[in-house]
């Protein structure tokens, strides 16, 4: 078969360049697709439970202000009773161990 618009002869006889722009069958409309065939389903997806989980923690950041309010009170209510300690020691530790991770990095 002979193409028209190279005149390029295809030995598997595959579709030509002008079936392309013709109107379809189906709707009467040149959509430049090639095919005649008007499809009407329609694609899904589906997440894994991972996915769904990995969407729901994401969701719960998005709308979070990242700061426990209850906490907070709980802490400012205890330092203005002086019943709130500080550990010098859980302090150094702390900063030690985020020291370690950023270099890690």
């Amino acid at each position: 078969m002979v193409n028209p618009v190279n005149r390029i002869t295809s030995a598997t006889g595959a579709t030509n360049a002008s079936n392309e722009s013709q109107p379809s069958a189906k709707n009467g409309k040149a959509d430049g697709s090639g095919s005649s065939a008007v499809s009407s389903s329609r694609d899904s997806v589906a997440l894994s439970a991972k996915a769904q989980l990995a969407q729901a923690v994401s969701a719960a950041a998005t709308h979070s202000s990242g700061v426990d309010q209850a906490r907070v009170e709980a802490v400012r209510s205890a330092l203005g009773n002086n019943q709130y300690s500080v550990s010098p020691n859980a302090i150094a530790k702390a900063v030690a161990e985020a020291v370690w991770l950023v270099r890690k990095q």
